[in-house]
């Protein structure tokens, strides 16, 4: 049962990033701005699945790849809110 809400939650949460991804894209002039950002996420994704492929196919090595993911993204996203500070500073000054 567990296994069940699981996925389902996943499924959700996936659906939903995949919208926001979506959305943000589809609007044009402000997604030149997310663009690279979008891309270092979806290469932390990439390096995640690969763990995902290589702990299932050889027992280990995906600690070093899932580490390596979350390194990307956790540096995409102080980059991207170092980004955006900096925006909103310029329209408030």
């Amino acid at each position: 049962m567990g296994a069940v809400v699981g996925v389902i939650v996943f499924l959700m949460v996936f659906l939903i990033v995949l919208g926001a991804f979506y959305n943000i894209i589809e609007r044009g002039a402000a997604s030149r701005l997310l663009r690279p950002y979008i891309g270092l996420f979806l290469i932390a994704a990439l390096v995640a699945a690969l763990g995902v492929i290589v702990g299932a196919l050889f027992g280990g090595g995906q600690s070093v790849l899932f580490f390596i993911a979350r390194v990307i993204a956790a540096l995409t996203c102080v980059a991207l809110c170092l980004h955006l500070i900096v925006i909103i500073g310029k329209k408030w000054l």
